[in-house]
């Protein structure tokens, strides 16, 4: 979902702006809303210290002591991958404003049809990033012809039997032939998953209590999963932050 910064210090302009937004998010069924507009970067920058939002509609030149730029730089401090889009007339501003790597830059005066092509190409990218993001957060398991996608925040454990492995999610259990040595890579990158035993890897979102004495961990599922002694001090770390 956009949400949608605006700053112009001409409030006529600013509410013909806030218009055309609220009409392109309506006519081209963007998901997205306008969460704060202001003819006051300062009063904008107070805003952002508390809201996160991810696009920022700036006019460059703002009749204040600070002006768009200046706003846009301390908003790139903080917030990388916000769109920014600066508003003016002058130009010359044009490549002073890479600096703050803007997403677009508009000429006033701005038209709808300029602003729809902006909100439109804001969000196939904002959709593209977070397709790319769940596709990273997302594993194949893979069971005779049927290949399942399992997001790897909705798996609980991973249990070898022999051969044959049991990945318990949060859904119920898939079962697939491949090895523990396997998943433990391609998991790797999110850190929370944990080797504890030679038979089972277990998500530390779902750990509700870790039994050393009986070198067993409970599951907020209610599932038992075993701590091998192999594994033992590396569970007992875990256990003692």
């Amino acid at each position: 979902m956009l949400q949608i910064v605006i700053c112009e210090d001409n409030v006529e302009y600013l509410n013909l702006i806030a218009g055309y937004v609220k009409r392109i998010l309506k006519l081209k069924n963007i998901p997205g809303e306008i969460v704060y507009a202001s003819v006051h970067p300062d009063e904008v920058e107070t805003f952002l210290i508390c809201h996160d939002v991810n696009v920022l509609l700036l006019d460059i030149d703002l009749k204040a002591k600070q002006t768009g730029y200046d706003l846009a730089l301390k908003i790139r401090e903080v917030n990388s991958d916000a769109y920014l889009v600066f508003i003016s007339e002058h130009l010359e501003y044009v490549l002073q404003s890479f600096k703050a790597r803007p997403f677009d830059f508009l000429p006033k005066p701005v038209t709808q049809n300029r602003l729809s092509i902006c909100l439109e190409s804001i969000w196939k990218d904002y959709c593209r990033k977070n397709a790319s993001n769940d596709l990273n957060n997302t594993i194949q398991i893979k069971f005779g012809t049927t290949v399942y996608y399992i997001k790897k925040n909705d798996i609980v454990y991973i249990a070898a039997y022999g051969n044959k492995l049991e990945v318990k999610t949060i859904d119920g259990i898939i079962s697939c032939y491949d090895t523990l040595k396997s998943f433990e890579g391609k998991l790797a990158d999110s850190g929370q998953f944990i080797r504890c035993h030679k038979s089972f890897i277990v998500n530390s979102m779902y750990i509700r209590e870790i039994r050393l004495k009986e070198m067993e961990i409970h599951m907020t599922t209610g599932d038992i999963c075993y701590i091998g002694k192999k594994y033992r001090m590396r569970i007992t770390e875990l256990s003692n932050p």
